[in-house]
């Protein structure tokens, strides 16, 4: 068979990047627009009880009384990041961002790997501009989190598929 040359490393770096780096521009402007807002920094409901709930087990104060009536890995994964940066749900929208962005990147991956690089390309400006997925990374809920995992999920399903490596399929 043919040899491909080889792409150099810094232009893979490049492209990772910018797929990384697009779409968390967009959702770091898109909160320090909101963050004064008064109905943004409002926490009700389920965003109020996540909150409430993560920083008494960051604080090591939280007891449990009766079933969760919501998902508790939610509030768990809240309470590492207030353990580090204190009860703050700027700390923890400013890490749903970078999770934000690395879901447009596996965006991108996956497409390229199913459908081909123009395609993964389309897909990944939708994802990256996309409203709801915004909004929702700003939020204290769930979805941002569940939408990367399951992504990665699949990002590693198809390694697995396309290698067969182990690792793979253990990351999956």
């Amino acid at each position: 068979g043919r040899m491909l040359p080889m792409r150099p490393p810094w232009k893979r770096l490049l492209r990772v990047a910018g797929l990384f780096a697009g779409p968390f521009l967009v959702r770091l402007v898109c909160l320090l627009e909101l963050r004064d807002a008064p109905f943004f920094r409002l926490l009700l409901v389920d965003a109020r009880t996540y909150h409430e709930t993560a920083a008494a087990m960051a604080a090591g104060t939280f007891r449990l009384e009766g079933p969760f009536w919501q998902p508790p890995f939610y509030p768990l994964f809240l309470s590492w990041i207030y353990r580090i940066a204190g009860p703050s749900p700027d700390a923890a929208r400013l890490v749903q961002i970078l999770l934000g962005s690395a879901s447009c990147f596996l965006v991108f991956r996956i497409g390229d790997r199913i459908f081909g690089r123009t395609a993964a390309w389309i897909a990944w400006a939708f994802v990256a501009l996309c409203g709801p997925l915004i909004f929702f990374d700003l939020q204290l809920l769930g979805a941002g989190l569940v939408t990367f995992l399951l992504l990665l999920a699949l990002d590693r399903t198809l390694a697995w598929l396309g290698g067969s490596r182990r690792r793979d399929l253990a990351g999956a």
